[in-house]
């Protein structure tokens, strides 16, 4: 395979185009041996890693894309390029430092990944790592994890392929929630307490104000007005039941997300006295949780 000396000269440049950062030495991903595996999944997963190692931070990386058009513009082409002495020269036409070469393999039912990095110049191995994975999603969710050990560093917390919700927010959530019930229900248990006190010296005296006095137009104002302020303590009794209810249904609801993980959580009860004499409004919960 040969190609002329304008081509690997235009090679060069597109190389040095590439958003390189000092000090980060240059690392493209070859196609990988195949056996039981499209090459569809081939690609994907090496696409996948190239962008894994760029993720690390720690390589200025030449994509799958990228490498195609480069080996494209020197007419090189990756047909039957398989063995490591190939890559590595193909390595060095595009002015890479490193390069990844590796296989995917289908064992049994078992996913199995095996990638090195090699120095071009050297062909000395620079770190290798290995996976076995019950399915292709599997394979895929670990490509991160899979960079990081092939590059021999630690996994950067809190990326694409890692980070996941931290329980620190369920908490706050959790206590918001808690926090806005207790609020709710306190509201709710004083709108009880008017109520009740309305009924006690409002309603009363009307109902008493009604009951002396004697047959006449006084007697049936009387009545009319002890049935209208009966109405308005029922209306305020169910509002305030209703404001109770729901700040304590909040209260609940918060050990959802307060509960730890773990096979059984402890039992959250509390309740509501609003006033002596009043209905007492309980609520029990019993939550268990689990992974």
């Amino acid at each position: 395979m040969k190609y002329s000396l304008l081509a690997l000269i235009m090679s060069v440049l597109v190389v040095m185009s590439l958003p390189a950062q000092t000090g980060q030495p240059i690392v493209t991903v070859m196609d990988f041996e195949t056996n039981g595996v499209s090459e569809n999944e081939m690609l994907s997963v090496i696409s996948l890693l190239s962008s894994s190692l760029f993720q690390t931070g720690s390589f200025t990386v030449i994509d799958v894309a990228e490498r195609d058009t480069i080996l494209k513009e020197i007419e090189f082409s990756l047909t039957g390029c398989t063995d490591e002495s190939c890559q590595l020269e193909v390595g060095k036409l595009l002015s890479a430092e490193l390069i990844v070469t590796g296989s995917l393999r289908m064992v049994g039912t078992k996913y199995v990944l095996s990638a090195k990095m090699l120095e071009t110049s050297t062909s000395r191995r620079i770190g290798s790592a290995d996976g076995i994975y019950n399915d292709i999603d599997s394979l895929l969710g670990d490509i991160y994890p899979f960079s990081c050990r092939l590059a021999g560093i630690e996994p950067v917390a809190d990326t694409p392929q890692t980070a996941e919700k931290k329980p620190e927010s369920r908490k706050v959530i959790g206590y918001s929630v808690l926090g806005a019930g207790a609020v709710t229900a306190g509201i709710g248990g004083y709108l009880l307490y008017a109520a009740f006190a309305f009924n006690s010296e409002t309603v009363e005296s009307s109902k008493t104000a009604y009951l002396a006095a004697v047959e006449g137009d006084d007697h049936e104002a009387l009545y009319s007005d002890y049935i209208s302020l009966q109405k308005e303590f029922t209306g305020k009794l169910v509002t305030a039941a209703i404001i109770t209810g729901a700040g304590a249904a909040a209260m609940g609801a918060s050990v959802f997300f307060l509960a730890p993980e773990k096979e059984k959580a402890p039992r959250v009860s509390f309740s509501v006295l609003p006033a002596p004499g009043a209905a007492r409004i309980a609520v029990h919960v019993n939550y268990q949780g689990g992974r």
